[in-house]
């Protein structure tokens, strides 16, 4: 899989900034609409990173893809995907490329072995 990516330690500081700036809108009584906006923010930057870490990890184990990041459009709907069989064909997709020479690792969700 190719494609734009983000890096952990950047999704991190994605996830705090957010956090600090819903926790001081609450504070400072802002509307709820904002307060709600960087709540979904945060939630969205701690998902992926939990996604990526997880289910959906590659091989350098230092990013995650952010075309995942269309699943976490809608938080309201989040539960009702079906993560483990995503992360079976995830799995199934960096095993048949394990299985080629010179291979020396392989992403995917590790946890079924």
């Amino acid at each position: 899989m190719k494609g734009a990516h983000i890096g952990f330690p950047m999704l991190e500081t994605i996830y705090a900034a957010n956090l600090r700036k819903a926790l001081k809108t609450e504070e400072d009584e802002e509307s709820e609409e904002v307060v709600q906006n960087y709540r979904d923010c945060t939630i969205r930057a701690f998902l992926l990173y939990l996604i990526g870490g997880t289910i959906f990890t590659n091989k350098s184990m230092q990013y995650v893809y952010v075309i995942f990041l269309t699943y976490l459009q809608d938080l309201s709907l989040v539960n009702t995907w079906n993560w483990g069989a995503s992360g079976l064909a995830y799995l199934y997709h960096y095993l048949d490329k394990a299985t080629q020479p010179r291979c020396g690792n392989h992403g995917g969700y590790n946890c079924m072995f």
